[in-house]
């Protein structure tokens, strides 16, 4: 019969703990002037949601003409 042991005492750290300090407007938690938070020109948002839409209609578009072709023969 094998007697259960002890676990092995754990290793002291001999290296010191390191701490990274945040530099520039991220260390203070910057805050945007009004100017720049408000995001009045929304053409970017809307050109990338038009981009997203149309590769979408494209996609059911193929896969439809797809599944017409399969079955027509």
């Amino acid at each position: 019969m094998v007697k259960p042991t002890a676990p092995a005492p754990a290793k002291p750290q001999t290296v010191g703990q390191t701490t990274v300090v945040p530099k520039g407007p991220v260390a203070a938690g910057a805050e945007l002037p009004v100017a720049a938070a408000e995001d009045t020109d929304k053409a970017a948002t809307w050109a990338a949601g038009v981009g997203l839409m149309a590769a979408f209609g494209a996609l059911g578009a193929s896969v439809h003409l797809r599944r017409r072709r399969a079955s027509q023969g």
